[in-house]
């Protein structure tokens, strides 16, 4: 599983942000992050 980190927290699935990574939007694959990640400025973690 795969999350988007920005300004050092996690995205949620309704656009917050939150330290707690078990609300954090979690994704099956690394590509499919990526692309939100590249659109937010985040970058992808591995959580889980």
């Amino acid at each position: 599983m795969y999350a988007i980190i920005v300004l050092h927290s996690y995205i949620t699935a309704k656009g917050k942000r939150t330290y707690d990574k078990n609300l954090a939007w979690r994704f099956n694959s690394k590509e499919q992050a990526m692309k939100l990640a590249d659109k937010l400025g985040g970058s992808v973690a591995k959580v889980g």
